[in-house]
């Protein structure tokens, strides 16, 4: 190869689809050196040099003297000329190639322009030819169109052509027919088509028979009557044939039963619109036989022996819903089965003949089941028959309901008129029973016999506690020899019943209250006076009165709660029975029941006993004060009471403004009525702790405080066996108050309680001469007291009980250190006179002259906290 010509490599580098492919000119030059690279023989230096010349054309430059003899050997082994070659033979093959391509472009442009130009004249002249095609089917169209059209004229001019045939080959035939019994009395051919197997010339005999009888009750001719009465019998022998042979079908079982009744049920329904097989039907119907004796026998006694259980309120109210279901769920399933039968029987006329079903279901099951479910029910008490009614509503409702769906999922009910016909069947069974105001009686009357008999116990409680007091007064008033033998006295005429009247609803007063409001003149006014004087009496002398009450006769929240859900039992069955206008007035009613009959004849009443009970207690030597907790349970249960008339009775009387303010009203009447009662119990509460307190008092000793320096045992002991009496008896009361009162009366009633152990204590200070010892007793006493006091956490009552510890401080203080204690603290507060009377109780008031102590000048009276008067409710 001569030094021009090129390697295979470089030629390659040179061809089209070289450049064809991703190109850059950095690579196609490397790779056109190349070849020259590779011929001085690898020699790295050579290959550094001639790049580091090709790089860096300021080499030479930077370069000193020593270097410069290298640089030029290395050039010296580079020839130049292998590279300017190629190069040149490179370009000129570029501009080779670049003029090809060029002239190939032009042409593949020039080619491309004709082509398009071929394509948009194809374009052209096929949209013409696709409008051409178009025009031809719409005409092609229209053609056919009108041929469509004067076909359906003929296939309708030969269906009218046909149906005048049958027409007239059936006129033709039934005046055949007819001309064969005006003359012979009977028509053979007839005969013929009921006699044969075909069920088509049977369908056809009936329908001839049918056609006969009403043509032969509208033509009149000669002996038509005779002609009629042949056709009548023709066609009960038809009828009869036909319903004979359902019924059979109907008992047998023969597999193709419901194929034969299928048959005679289409005949008799073209021959007479099916009357009398659909009564075949429901009558021959096992439910409505085997049924009504079972109803009559075994399942009426079951249900009474299962009713007996409704009249107690706390009965599970499963129960009553189980056996209402198990009275109508055989009646749902029946139904739901039937109607298959019925769909597949009855082809022509489902609907009629379900309906037909359902009435005779409901007319006959289901009424006579509710109406003997409820006598039975009413035989045992209110409460069942109301619950039986209800439960019985709901499950029939429920079955109503569940029929509607179904019938709607079959298809059977597209216009509705079984719904309506099921609507009005079930108002037909429950109207007479709720639709008046009998129900909404018995439902009051239910809840006033449910209170009454919850209460029963406590009513006779009351009543014998009544008759004992009454009978206590009169035979202390007949041993007295003041009553006179002509004038009786019978004290069971005085116990009332609670529960029967607004007048008897609260627990009688105390006898000596009640004296006050008879006359003075007069038997009875004496007799009064003196059974006062004699309770008087009794009390004095510590005994207790026979008429205490047991604990377990008081107010019990279990019972208010059993009430209240029966309350509310009745209130879910008005909303469900009654109608809604009816509501607000029946709301009303069962609150002016709630108010009689609980509100006043027994949480009035409880607290009326305690009250009564307080004021005999009082002096009594053997006192249990537990009934006093019946105060919380009276508390709870007007607050249950109040939560049931805001959340359960108002919202009944929306519908009615009037009515609701009424009842809102009452309900505001009872409730402060009864804060005045709670009032005057808790008065009589801090009335029973101040007798009973000035009671244990009085027993103190005179020598009890007199004690001298030797006592040692004494002054030991601290305090006195009255101060511990009443140091237990205080904390009796405290615990029992704490258990039966909220935070803020319990509060009041300490604060009025601590205000009369004071007072009290101050007093019994003034009825006892105090020697320096028997100061430190009471001193010690003194200090017991407040820490009991301090105990209740109230700052007031705590700060007023120092003057106790003042006092005390002064008596158990020697005679010399007296004059300093007078003149500061609480002691300066009081009133020169009243200082001096607690001074002289001191045994050495006069021997010490401690009474020059004290001399007339005015002072700062020291004046107690006075207690409330009021205490709160709620």
């Amino acid at each position: 190869m001569s030094i021009y010509d090129l390697d295979l490599n470089t030629r390659k580098l040179l061809g089209l689809e070289y450049f064809q492919q991703e190109f850059t000119a950095k690579d196609f030059v490397e790779k056109l050196s190349q070849n020259h690279s590779d011929s001085i023989g690898g020699n790295p230096e050579l290959i550094e040099g001639r790049k580091s010349l090709g790089n860096d054309d300021n080499s030479f430059s930077r370069s000193n003297g020593d270097d410069s003899g290298s640089h030029e050997s290395h050039l010296a082994a580079l020839d130049p000329k292998p590279y300017i070659r190629t190069f040149e033979f490179a370009l000129q093959e570029l501009q080779r190639l670049r003029l090809d391509t060029t002239l190939r472009e032009q042409n593949l442009e020039k080619e491309a322009k004709s082509l398009e130009l071929d394509y948009s004249q194809t374009v052209v002249n096929l949209s013409g030819n696709f409008d051409n095609i178009y025009s031809e089917f719409k005409y092609l169209d229209t053609r056919v169109d009108r041929l469509a059209s004067s076909t359906a004229e003929v296939g309708k001019y030969l269906e009218e052509v046909d149906f005048f045939k049958k027409r007239s080959s059936e006129t033709h035939f039934i005046s055949k027919c007819f001309l064969s019994y005006v003359e012979t009395k009977r028509c053979d051919e007839l005969d013929r088509l009921w006699n044969s197997d075909s069920p088509q010339d049977k369908m056809k005999c009936a329908d001839t028979v049918r056609q006969l009888l009403i043509i032969s009750k509208k033509i009149v001719i000669a002996d038509i009557d005779a002609v009629r009465s042949s056709i009548e019998r023709m066609a009960e022998t038809l009828e009869k044939e036909l319903l004979n042979l359902f019924d059979d079908a109907y008992r047998g079982d023969d597999p193709n039963k419901f194929l034969i009744m299928k048959y005679c049920a289409s005949i008799l329904t073209d021959f007479n619109g099916g009357n009398s097989v659909i009564q075949v039907f429901v009558n021959q119907h096992p439910f409505f036989i085997v049924k009504e004796k079972i109803l009559d026998s075994a399942s009426v006694a079951n249900t009474n022996s299962s009713l007996s259980t409704l009249a107690n309120p706390d009965t599970d109210l499963s129960i009553i819903d189980d056996m209402a279901t198990k009275l109508v769920e055989e009646i749902g399933t029946t139904m739901r089965e039937e109607t298959v039968y019925i769909s597949l029987v009855f082809n022509k006329n489902p609907q009629e003949v379900i309906l037909v079903f359902l009435e005779r279901m409901f007319a006959q099951s289901i009424e006579e089941r509710m109406e003997s479910f409820l006598t039975s029910a009413d035989s045992v008490s209110s409460l069942a028959y109301i619950r039986c009614l209800n439960a019985g509503y709901n499950a029939v409702s429920a079955l109503v309901e569940e029929l509607k769906v179904f019938f709607n999922e079959k298809n059977l009910d597209n216009d509705g008129a079984i719904s309506l016909v099921l609507d009005q069947y079930f108002n037909d069974v429950f109207v007479p029973y709720i639709d008046n105001d009998n129900y909404l009686e018995r439902e009051k009357k239910s809840i006033q016999e449910i209170i009454q008999n919850y209460l029963w116990s406590f009513q006779q409680n009351y009543n014998h506690t009544k008759l004992s007091r009454e009978q206590s007064i009169f035979s202390r008033f007949t041993s007295s020899g003041d009553l006179l033998s002509g004038s009786p006295v019978s004290p069971g005429s005085v116990a009332g019943t609670p529960l029967q009247s607004a007048s008897t609803s609260a627990l009688d007063n105390s006898a000596a209250d009640r004296s006050s409001t008879i006359s003075d003149k007069g038997r009875i006014g004496n007799f009064m006076r003196m059974v006062g004087a004699d309770r008087r009496s009794v009390t004095l002398n510590n005994e207790k009165s026979d008429s205490s009450i047991n604990l377990e006769d008081f107010i019990q929240v279990e019972i208010i709660q059993k009430i209240l859900r029966s309350v509310t039992e009745s209130v879910k069955r008005v909303l469900e029975l009654s109608n809604p206008g009816e509501a607000s007035t029946e709301a009303s009613d069962i609150l002016d029941i709630l108010l009689e009959l609980v509100g006043k004849g027994y949480i009035e009443i409880t607290v009326d006993m305690v009250i009564s009970q307080l004021s005999q207690d009082a002096k009594s030597t053997d006192v249990d004060l537990g009934y006093f907790k019946s105060i919380r349970k009276v508390t709870i249960s007007v607050f249950l009471l109040s939560q049931l008339v805001n959340t359960t009775l108002l919202p009944l009387a929306n519908s009615s403004p009037t009515i609701k303010k009424q009842m809102v009203i009452l309900m505001n009447t009872y409730l402060l009525r009864l804060e005045e009662r709670i009032n005057t119990c808790m008065q009589s509460y801090a009335d029973f702790f101040n007798i009973r307190v000035a009671h244990i008092l009085s027993k103190q000793k005179k020598r009890d405080y007199i004690l001298d320096e030797d006592s040692i045992e004494e002054i030991k002991m601290g305090c006195t066996i009255t101060g511990l009496e009443v140091l237990r008896f205080l904390d009796i009361v405290y615990h029992v108050a704490r258990d039966s009162l909220d935070s803020s009366n319990f509060t009041h009633l300490l604060i009025e309680i601590g205000t009369r152990l004071r007072e009290l204590l101050l007093e019994n200070m003034l009825k006892f001469t105090i020697t320096v010892s028997g100061g430190a007793i009471v001193l010690f006493e003194a200090k017991e007291y407040q820490q009991v006091v301090d105990r209740w956490n109230i700052k007031e009552l705590s700060h007023s009980f120092s003057i106790l510890i003042d006092l005390a401080n002064m008596y158990a203080t020697q005679p010399q250190g007296v004059a300093m204690l007078v003149k500061e603290g609480n002691l300066a507060k009081l009133t020169p006179s009243l200082m001096r009377q607690y001074l002289a109780r001191r045994a050495d008031y006069f021997t010490t002259n401690i009474h020059r102590l004290v001399n007339d000048s005015s002072s700062e009276q020291y004046i107690p906290s006075t207690p409330p008067t009021s205490y709160g409710f709620f």
